[in-house]
């Protein structure tokens, strides 16, 4: 298609919408590396003010797996 992202990639978010959007953030993590609604799994400090980017992500299952 002429769509300029790229079509291996996995969207797989919280909010189980595969949509893309022009705000995503790709999880760190080698076997992974799903794409993932930045709006959806960063929730910012105080309500109205736009979430800090982590310089790495990684997404919830991720996470999980990484806390032992």
């Amino acid at each position: 298609g002429s769509d300029s992202f790229q079509p291996e990639a996995k969207v797989r978010c919280i909010c189980s919408s595969t949509m893309v959007n022009d705000s995503m953030i790709q999880c760190e993590d080698q076997r992974c590396q799903v794409w993932q609604h930045l709006n959806c799994v960063l929730i910012p400090d105080k309500p109205g003010e736009s979430a800090e980017v982590p310089p790495v992500f990684y997404c919830e299952l991720c996470r999980l797996s990484r806390a032992d």
